[in-house]
């Protein structure tokens, strides 16, 4: 028999569901009053956090090694830093007047010496990777032990010439490419533009020219000529993979071999700063009107853009036409392809190895122009960084995007802290006030650690 529950309750049945509404708003009253509790203790705790923060989240800052370096030196100035309650973390970092030799093994026991001081007084040490900045050549190292890991750029030259006649001309640079094409209302055309490098038998270029007038363009090899700072030496060619494996056999293999116990746990970070390349760069008068290079270049844009880079090369300085503007966009993206590849990975893969953490400051991230010209791609370059990191280290500039940028490049990697090194080169009259305004205006924009 089927019995209908309602109709076969007692009369008291009918206050049971305002008996269970009671009683449930009664547990939301209750939860409502943990939860506010829970929320009280949890601004209270983040109040007394932002009043006197944890180690872990106190500043970064530069350890510049300028001059003779004392091991009672070190502990006295560690000590000092721990003191203060202001540093968490210290990055050493070798400078103009180091009086030892850098990465000498007098530069290893002195850094050695510091892991220790710093462990036993709970602080943490980073290494910047390089003296002085760009990070890459090792002090000069890497090239000292091959010097054909020198940083190149391709430079363009033009003939003008009208058809109909044998054009012969003397070529001593070490020339890549030669193209001729057509130029009709200036610009030049694509469909005319044939590759004549053949004619040129390694000392003369020589080639019968048809009808009609022509542009014949010259591509050479060009070692460029900056400088890292402080060094009378020429720099590296971060997109040769050779490169980063022997700078990271100089630099980051010998911290290992010498400190190994300090990895992960004293030794938390190293810092790459602004690698990139260094051509083009006109309000410098590096290697103007030029752009960066390697020798394989040709055959790794063939690989991944599938067409000849060679017969478009009048692309990177002239109007072609219609495809101007994508052959330029290919040309940027193997160049970031290849500095990610050969550079940022390699030191990426080898921190993850040994339990630290990269900190990759991209090269004049201040404009988006020369960021482009320099590494291709900002955010591929910031890819591989564990820290992503920029810098406001001159002057304040409301206009500059270099915040902004470097958190963006955070968000779209997934990476939650932003660091940004600032007030290194602000001068010593930089006020409290001006130093307050600066970090309100840093982490308005995204940057939430400094160096």
């Amino acid at each position: 028999m089927i019995v209908n529950p309602v109709l076969n309750s007692s009369p008291s049945s009918k206050f049971l569901p305002l008996r269970i509404g009671i009683f449930s708003f009664l547990i939301l009253i209750m939860l409502s009053i943990g939860c506010a509790r829970n929320n009280t203790n949890q601004s209270q705790q983040t109040y007394q956090q932002f009043k006197n923060p944890p180690p872990s989240y106190l500043p970064t800052v530069y350890w510049f090694w300028n001059g003779p370096i004392e091991n009672d030196q070190i502990k006295w100035q560690l000590e000092e830093m721990k003191r203060s309650n202001t540093v968490g973390s210290v990055c050493i970092l070798a400078w103009e007047g180091l009086a030892m030799e850098y990465l000498s093994d007098e530069w290893f026991d002195k850094v050695k010496y510091a892991c220790q001081i710093a462990g036993e007084l709970g602080l943490d040490i980073w290494l910047y990777d390089e003296i002085r900045w760009p990070s890459g050549h090792a002090g000069g190292k890497v090239l000292e032990s091959n010097p054909k890991l020198t940083a190149t750029c391709l430079s363009q030259t033009e003939q003008r010439i009208t058809g109909d006649q044998k054009f012969s001309i003397p070529i001593n640079s070490e020339s890549v490419a030669i193209i001729a094409g057509q130029q009709k209302n200036n610009i030049i055309d694509k469909s005319s533009l044939i590759d004549v490098t053949s004619y040129f038998d390694g000392e003369e270029f020589s080639w019968e020219v048809p009808e009609g007038e022509w542009a014949i363009f010259i591509y050479s090899i060009e070692h460029c000529t900056f400088k890292p700072t402080f060094l009378d030496q020429e720099y590296v060619d971060l997109l040769n993979a050779h490169v980063a494996q022997k700078f990271i056999n100089l630099t980051h293999e010998e911290y290992y071999k010498r400190m190994p116990e300090y990895f992960g746990s004293v030794i938390k970070a190293i810092i790459t700063d602004e690698p990139g390349c260094y051509c083009n760069l006109k309000a410098f008068m590096i290697n103007p009107e030029t752009v960066a290079w390697t020798p394989s270049f040709f055959e790794a844009f063939q690989s991944r853009k599938n067409y000849d880079l060679k017969k478009c090369l009048p692309a990177l300085w002239h109007d072609i036409g219609g495809k101007t503007a994508t052959i330029r966009i290919d040309y940027y993206d193997v160049i970031a392809d290849l500095l990610q590849e050969s550079y940022f990975k390699p030191l990426h893969n080898w921190c993850e190895n040994h339990n630290i953490k990269l900190n990759i400051q991209p090269a004049h991230e201040e404009t988006m122009k020369y960021a482009t010209l320099m590494q291709g791609d900002y955010f591929k370059a910031m890819e591989y960084s564990h820290l992503p990191g920029c810098d406001d280290v001159y002057s304040w500039d409301k206009n500059r995007i270099t915040p902004k940028l470097a958190a963006s490049a955070a968000r779209s990697i997934g990476k939650q802290d932003v660091y940004c090194e600032v007030f290194g080169a602000y001068g010593w009259d930089v006020t409290l006030q001006k130093m307050k305004a600066v970090t309100d205006w840093l982490f308005s924009r995204g940057v939430n650690r400094l160096l």
